[in-house]
């Protein structure tokens, strides 16, 4: 394992030294130079001028080579599908958004496919990308590889999903339920950083919520865990909690009020006093505060996080929502907005393809059957990419564009403003 705790030191701490990389790990430093010399010629790290020394001679120091890999990481959302690559220290190399084509799994598929090529393109042919993930709207069957529950694009629920995509692509691709990767990006970049516990709850067009439970992304045995908006709205009665907490219940029920339709004229009545957005909107965030008080007294999260296109735009009513959460249960975590908005579940692809590949650098740095081997990677990784998270809010999040992460400057000309 000595290679893979030199590559991980290095990420998290580099430019670190040779020296400081022995004292560390509490090894021998002619067994530290074997491996660096080791990781240098697999082009994992690179030599960053000269570490700082108080006495003698100043030691090279060591830290991650960033164009080690590259990987890319897709929301498919029913309206749109945000995508971006990155290199093997998180930094944003491109990013792309376009309208879905889901009204069928071959136009999404090709849409995935011509996505990818052209983020291939976008970086030189000696970093290819190495690994996929994809977040969509639905429950990932582990066993079958297809998708369920996913109303809002119902082509992809079909067993096998994952291996087309995969062959269309012609990289390794890993699914995901689009909300849990919202909760990883909020754990990695956002409103989660540092917590051990907290919900993730998105409304949008759908509603769901996702789970970091003792600093792991928590999704039940099947890949469950979450799909609190399927249950009812009261028991006996047909309407479900995502008839009401979600952008398409919201629009029915306004218009089955008089109105529009619209989410934004609801919010605009209910912030005028005038009806019917009042009632709709008093609905919506009653049934939101039982909700969320459920979570609470059976979670006990440290904070819950609102996104999503409905959820993002809550912040007005925040004070009402927590005074019906006092009235709803004894007590109640801290309810704030996302603070990664559209990009949170892109930035959990990302860190989800990046997952991929360190499990394949494990493989290939660690050949011993190590039965620790990856809880020790699981730890290791989160806490790297945590202090590289933090290294990129100190330097006000530039990345190697110099641009900030997923910044709209990265939009290719075809892509649309939704």
């Amino acid at each position: 394992m000595l290679r893979y705790r030199t590559l991980s030191l290095i990420r998290s701490d580099g430019p670190i030294s040779r020296a400081e990389i022995a004292r560390r790990l509490a090894v021998s430093k002619p067994s530290v130079s074997s491996v660096v010399r080791d990781l240098l010629e697999r082009g994992l790290i690179a030599e960053a001028g000269q570490a700082h020394a108080s006495i003698g001679r100043r030691a090279i120091a060591l830290a991650l080579a960033a164009d080690a890999a590259t990987v890319i990481g897709i929301d498919v959302g029913a309206t749109s599908i945000r995508a971006a690559s990155c290199d093997a220290a998180g930094r944003t190399l491109a990013l792309m958004r376009e309208p879905t084509q889901g009204h069928s799994e071959d136009t999404l598929i090709d849409q995935l496919a011509g996505i990818c090529a052209e983020l291939r393109g976008r970086v030189p042919a000696s970093r290819a990308p190495v690994a996929v993930a994809i977040g969509t709207p639905g429950v990932i069957d582990p066993e079958s590889g297809g998708l369920r529950y996913a109303p809002n694009l119902p082509a992809l629920e079909r067993p096998g999903l994952a291996d087309r995509i995969e062959r269309a692509l012609g990289l390794p691709v890993t699914l995901h339920n689009d909300v849990n990767l919202a909760a990883l990006g909020e754990h990695w970049r956002g409103a989660g950083r540092h917590l051990r516990n907290f919900a993730f709850i998105g409304i949008g067009t759908g509603l769901g919520f996702g789970f970091v439970l003792n600093g792991e992304l928590f999704t039940g045995t099947w890949g469950r865990a979450g799909e609190f908006s399927l249950t009812r709205v009261h028991p006996g009665r047909d309407r479900l909690v995502e008839d009401v907490v979600a952008g398409a219940g919201l629009a029915r029920n306004h218009r089955a009020l008089g109105g529009s339709g619209r989410p934004e004229d609801a919010f605009a009545e209910h912030a005028a006093g005038i009806e019917p957005g009042t009632a709709v909107l008093e609905e919506f965030l009653e049934c939101l505060a039982s909700v969320i008080a459920a979570l609470t007294t059976i979670l006990d999260p440290e904070r819950i996080v609102l996104g999503g296109g409905i959820g993002m735009r809550l912040g007005p009513q925040l004070p009402e929502l927590r005074r019906r959460l006092a009235r709803a249960a004894p007590f109640t975590s801290e309810v704030v907005l996302s603070e990664q908005g559209d990009h949170a579940g892109l930035h959990g692809a990302l860190w989800s393809a990046l997952w991929h590949y360190e499990r394949r650098l494990l493989r290939e740095l660690d050949t011993r059957d190590h039965a620790g081997a990856e809880a020790l990677a699981v730890a290791s990784f989160r806490e790297s990419m945590m202090r590289l998270g933090d290294a990129w809010s100190a330097a006000g999040e530039a990345d190697a564009a110099g641009q900030p992460p997923l910044s709209e400057a990265l939009l290719p000309a075809r892509a649309v403003a939704l």
